[in-house]
């Protein structure tokens, strides 16, 4: 088509455009219907060959084409293109309507009061778009110029208080939000900007004053009379019965939305509509667990034509509607109104506008479990957001606390409302804590401490876990000098159950010191910091002396000082006298109240020596088997087995395999092995061989799923320690094997014990090896986790030279490097983890028979374990783990002669630079240190 007949074309189709617009009925936006999808078609032919032509236009043309553009996208709630925004700003930089000119020629022929109404209507647009864009300079410059035509009409004043208020909004300045809902006046104008200021009400939990006004508002909408033509006043009445609605009158406002149906104004229709276009034709799997955690990672599709386009229109559909979240008319529970749509919304922006959809996410997410928050702030997601993003987003999040948190302490029904969004505001702010400089996040410690030190929230049991959260990751997050440096803060904050501190629900609120290590704490105290020290000690052997919750809280921190050595003299004899006073110990039994495994009190320090594993002995060693006999007739629910006179309970015999094993095994990795004598080889042989007779099949069936099977599971890995020292006999041994074969073929994963068992029968070793590559090769998390448990347990046990143990065979090792080199997803975390101690402390020909299948798996890995926002890799919750795997298996490759691999050199700086601190500090640690800290 040639030029001058295109730009007729574009001209005729403008004028058809503008007529169309003029006898527009009324609709707030255009129902999803046929009719729409023509416009849209339209709309798209014709928008670039009318930009195209705008060179050829007069600039008071070029402004109306535009408009006409802005328009048409505004009424199908789409963002307008980049080109079209550039255009736009040309033009109104072209044209000042304040002193008539255009390019700066003041013009007297021109119609100001239609230029000016176009220009202030374009000019509106582009306010949305910088405030979508998150760009507060733009955004006040857009809304500044503006200002003077706020009192040209009604419409021009309510959506510049509209967009200032949605700005706060995302920004959680509910201060600021208070008060420009407090000074926009949107009575005695159209009803639909009343409709659209109570939604913002409904979000500041101002209920009752939302309630009212949205009730006025629709008595004023229905009251209005109609005009020929139009469908102004159903279109907005269908939108304002989405706020008025309450649960008992729904069916009454369902009935009157089927009636609207016919003039489409069908809101229910219309949202429901736009539900399904929001979910597309995708696949949705679970959400994504944040913290790093063995298994296998869930990946979360989203599919649709056109993603953005969809979670744009939602979140322009609850502003133009005036849909809020939810609504709470006064009743338990809210109901939802919007949340459903604008947390799909958040979840399609999640990859390609991240900073959109976290303030998304965090205005209409209630809590620290929301899945919403889970599959836009996952770990990957996070690791892909800029420093710079995360610690804009980190005030946000620090604006809602500061404003809710005063609101804890009121007594009416809008302080739980404030709890909630300080629930979600405290838990993205968590998540964040991994991207920001070590200097902002001194500040989020701060908070948590803060947190962690106030009563309200002691008592708030809705906040424990995301106040926990926001402490626990902020600290891990911190790099380790600074840790050390503020160790003594978190020691000294108060503990539950001491100084009147109180928590509502103790077991639901954690002590800070379960976030921290021995290895957090400074090597020493200084002559600056000693005075302080000193106070934290005798505060901590006060708690451990008061008893009750506080005791427990008191020596899990204590214990940490401990092992680290910064107690004096005194305060190691103060600690064993609180620990081990009379008011908690009885005669020939261990301290009382401390939730500490037995085992623990043997490396605690004692009144006199050896009395702890005396009292250990007594209660687990005895010999005395007539404690795990039942004196009472059990229910048919549980199963025993004959012993002499009385049945045997199982279950006691696993407690005993799990204390046991748990003794030898840590006793051992801390340098202080537990001897047995001949006598208690006999007893413990005599329990694992009455354990081993238990038919399985007569286990009872749990009545919850999994219930039954985890003290088992701990039981086995304390058998696998047993093992190692003890050895049954070979009729034994089939029996046991036999055992662990039906487990395993129950779901109860139990292939730890199998080194103990090629101990007792090494000439099954093909058998056994069989099973055990069965375990590797399994699909199911739980069975290859276990199996790959057991091949680490028996390389340990053999690379000590006491056991005299054989090791396994090198083409298993082959095996476990075969995983990592085809990342089989069942297994590749425990793999990893295992070649990992095979090249730390493994024997060399171990080391040779995986070299080169690892090798191989770290250069793939490489590229498929990049934080890339074009590929599904960011929804991968296993993706952070992995990668922390490789880089402490590139190191310890490094540290035992194999640096020149070019796989490992390339993880060792892949590391240095990972956006997340548990993979950089592993790698910039090591440089310091020169080994790999593990």
């Amino acid at each position: 088509m040639k030029t001058d007949t295109l730009q007729e074309k574009v001209r005729e189709t403008l004028e058809i455009w503008k007529h169309n617009r003029q006898v527009y009925p009324g609709w707030l936006l255009l129902p999803a219907d046929g009719e729409r999808e023509k416009f849209r078609r339209r709309t798209d032919n014709w928008e670039g060959h009318i930009l195209d032509s705008l060179p050829a236009f007069t600039v008071v043309e070029r402004l109306n084409a535009i408009y006409e553009l802005t328009w048409r996208r505004e009424i199908l709630l789409e963002p307008i293109s980049e080109k079209l925004e550039s255009e736009a700003e040309n033009a109104l930089e072209s044209v000042d309507c304040q002193d008539r000119t255009v390019d700066g020629i003041a013009e007297s022929e021109i119609d100001w009061s239609a230029v000016r109404e176009v220009w202030r209507e374009v000019a509106l647009t582009l306010v949305t778009v910088a405030r979508f864009r998150f760009d507060k300079e733009l955004f006040d410059r857009r809304t500044d110029i503006l200002k003077p035509f706020a009192s040209d009409h009604p419409d021009v004043h309510n959506r510049l208080c509209q967009e200032n208020c949605l700005w706060a909004m995302y920004s959680m300045d509910f201060e600021s939000l208070e008060n420009l809902l407090d000074n926009w006046m949107a009575r005695d104008c159209d009803p639909i900007w009343t409709v659209r200021k109570a939604a913002l009400l409904w979000e500041t939990h101002r209920n009752v004053e939302a309630g009212d006004l949205i009730t006025d508002a629709l008595e004023t909408i229905r009251d209005i009379p109609g005009v020929e033509g139009s469908v102004a006043g159903e279109s907005r009445e269908g939108w304002a019965m989405w706020s008025a609605v309450t649960i008992d009158e729904w069916q009454q406002f369902r009935k009157r939305w089927h009636e609207l149906a016919a003039l489409k104004c069908d809101a229910q229709l219309e949202k429901d509509l736009i539900v399904r276009r929001l979910e597309g034709d995708g696949d949705e799997q679970e959400a994504p667990t944040f913290d790093l955690e063995f298994g296998r990672g869930e990946s979360v599709r989203f599919s649709s034509a056109r993603p953005e386009l969809a979670a744009y229109g939602a979140v322009r559909l609850a502003e133009v509607g005036g849909l809020p979240p939810v609504t709470n008319h006064g009743e338990p529970i809210g109901l939802t109104v919007a949340s459903d749509i604008l947390k799909s919304a958040a979840e399609l922006l999640a990859s390609s506008q991240p900073e959109f959809a976290i303030r998304l996410a965090l205005r209409v997410s209630t809590s620290e479990t929301d899945k919403t928050l889970n599959r836009v702030l996952s770990r990957t997601r996070i690791a892909i957001l800029s420093e710079s993003s995360a610690e804009i987003l980190g005030d946000v999040c620090i604006n809602a606390i500061a404003y809710a948190f005063p609101r804890l302490i009121e007594v009416d029904r809008r302080s739980l409302q404030w709890v909630t969004r300080m629930r979600a505001a405290t838990e993205v702010l968590s998540r964040l804590a991994l991207r920001v400089s070590p200097e902002r996040l001194e500040s989020f410690v701060d908070l948590g401490l803060q947190c962690f030190q106030s009563r309200e929230i002691t008592l708030e049991v809705w906040l424990h876990k995301s106040v926990a959260n926001l402490l626990r990751r902020s600290w891990e997050a911190l790099p380790k000098d600074r840790r050390a440096a503020r160790a003594v803060n978190l020691l000294n904050l108060p503990i539950v159950g001491m100084d009147n501190f109180a928590a509502n629900v103790p077991d639901r609120f954690p002590d800070p010191g379960e976030f921290l290590k021995a290895e957090d704490l400074p090597d020493a105290s200084t002559p600056k910091n000693e005075s302080q020290w000193h106070d934290v000690v005798n505060f901590l052997i006060r708690g451990l002396e008061g008893g009750g919750e506080a005791r427990s809280r008191a020596l899990n921190r204590i214990t940490k000082v401990f092992d680290k050595g910064l107690l004096d003299e005194d305060e190691v004899s103060a600690f064993t006298r609180a620990l081990w006073s009379d008011n908690y110990t009885v005669p020939d039994s261990l301290p009382t109240g401390t939730h500490l495994y037995d085992w623990a009190f043997l490396l605690l320090p004692e009144p006199s020596p050896g009395i702890a594993e005396q009292r250990f002995r007594h209660k687990w060693l005895s010999g005395d088997i007539s404690r795990f006999q039942d004196d009472e007739q059990r229910d048919d629910n549980s199963f025993s087995v004959s012993f002499g006179a009385r049945p045997v309970n199982p279950d006691k015999i696993e407690d005993v395999f799990w204390n046991v094993g748990a003794a030898i095994s840590e006793l051992r990795r801390k340098g202080r092995p537990l001897q047995l004598t001949d006598d208690i080889r006999k007893y413990i042989e005599d329990l694992v061989a009455y354990w081993a007779e238990t038919d399985v099949t007569s286990l009872p069936l749990p009545f919850f799923q999994n219930a039954s099977s985890e003290p088992t599971r701990w039981a086995l890995r304390g058998l696998a320690s047993i093992l190692e020292e003890v050895v049954l006999t070979p009729a034994a041994g089939v029996i046991l094997y036999e055992k662990l074969r039906k487990l395993t073929d129950s779901g109860i994963p139990a292939f730890e014990p199998i080194h103990g068992l090629f101990r007792i029968m090494p000439e099954r070793l093909d058998e056994l090896m069989t099973w055990l590559r069965m375990g590797l090769a399994s699909e199911d998390d739980a069975m290859a986790a276990s199996a790959m448990s057991s091949l680490l347990m028996w390389l340990m046990a053999s690379a000590d030279t006491d056991k005299s143990l054989h090791p396994p065979p090198e083409d298993v090792l082959r095996d476990v490097g075969l995983i990592v080199a085809s990342r089989r997803s069942a297994s590749l975390p425990q793999a990893l983890q295992l070649a990992i101690w095979v090249f730390k402390e493994g024997a060399l020909d171990h080391r040779e028979a995986m070299r080169d299948l690892v090798t191989l798996g770290l250069i793939v890995l490489a590229e498929e374990l990049k934080y890339d926002h074009d590929s599904d890799s960011e929804n991968r919750s296993d993706l952070p783990l992995l990668r922390l795997l490789s880089v402490q298996l590139a190191q310890a490759m490094a540290d035992s002669g194999f640096k020149a691999e070019p796989p490992v050199a390339l993880w060792l700086e892949i590391g240095k630079n990972d956006p997340l601190p548990e993979v950089r500090y592993i790698a910039t640690e090591s440089d310091e240190n020169g080994e790999a800290d593990f």
